[in-house]
């Protein structure tokens, strides 16, 4: 989990365990990203123009879920995502089952 500020709100670091209780998997690591430097990686990559993941007026990535198989790398570019989408909320129920399907046996 990348977080990055994007509103007034998100000016500062959060506290520690702050993001960690927004999202409690274990399996998850996340990282704060005050520069935004990651949005910016994305948006560069080639991929990102054949689908909805714009930086809007601000230049930024943000409420935006990706999911890519165990052992990809980012290389040249930001790798496209094999599952990807936007908002957050309302892309549950379809990364809950791409992780079920193809990250069960782990």
């Amino acid at each position: 989990m990348v977080w990055e500020p994007v509103l007034w709100t998100d000016a500062f670091r959060p506290r520690a365990g702050t993001l960690t209780r927004t999202i409690a998997d274990t399996r998850a690591a996340h990282y704060w990203d005050p520069g935004k430097s990651l949005s910016t990686h994305i948006l560069q990559s080639p991929w990102t123009r054949k689908f909805a993941v714009r930086g809007g007026s601000l230049g930024v990535v943000w409420d935006w879920i990706a999911c890519y198989p165990p052992g990809m790398r980012w290389e040249s570019d930001f790798p496209e995502p094999v599952v990807q989408d936007f908002p957050i909320i309302d892309s549950t129920d379809r990364v809950r089952a791409w992780l079920d399907k193809n990250l069960a046996h782990r």
